[in-house]
């Protein structure tokens, strides 16, 4: 039993979870009972719920649940167990992509994109070049030294302390 502030008088509450939300992506969420509060409409949970899981935004969600930021807001420092399970929802999206993906690696040309991302180093058409790695500065270099450290050659770039005029 829950005693709730209900204005100068306190009312009982018999039963301090209004209702429980079970999800194959989170578990469950026991929903609190609590005095005129939006959340006690279930449809309301679910639509943040369900937006979440489209990795939409606090705003979008609140919008689709029909409440205010601050609502939501509310409903979050009643619920902290929340902020796990919209974390948990924002990542059904990219899961699928994922999944899009890897079902689609039997076309030599999606697998040849993905090794291309997946694996830079061994399968991409572009080389990653770091050039602070040279350990000098850059600026004041022409193109064909920077060319040249580009390719891991030293020859023809300014030696330390030297112009390269």
């Amino acid at each position: 039993m829950a005693i709730v502030p209900h204005g100068k008088s306190k009312k009982v509450i018999e039963n301090p979870i209004a209702y429980v939300i079970k999800d194959k992506v989170f578990g469950q969420l026991e929903v609190k009972n609590s005095a005129n509060a939006w959340w006690l409409e279930k449809g309301k949970v679910e639509n943040l719920i369900n937006v979440f899981k489209l990795d939409g935004t606090i705003e979008e969600a609140s919008s689709n649940a029909g409440i205010t930021r601050w609502q939501y807001d509310y409903f979050l420092e009643q619920h902290p167990q929340f902020s796990a399970i919209i974390l948990a929802c924002r990542e059904i999206p990219g899961l699928k992509a994922r999944y899009t993906v890897v079902r689609a690696l039997d076309d030599p040309k999606d697998a040849q994109w993905y090794l291309e991302r997946k694996k830079k180093k061994e399968f991409s058409a572009k080389q990653e070049i770091d050039l602070t790695s040279a350990g000098r500065p850059l600026h004041g270099l022409s193109d064909d030294e920077l060319i040249n450290l580009a390719h891991g050659s030293d020859e023809g770039t300014r030696k330390e302390g030297t112009s390269a005029a």
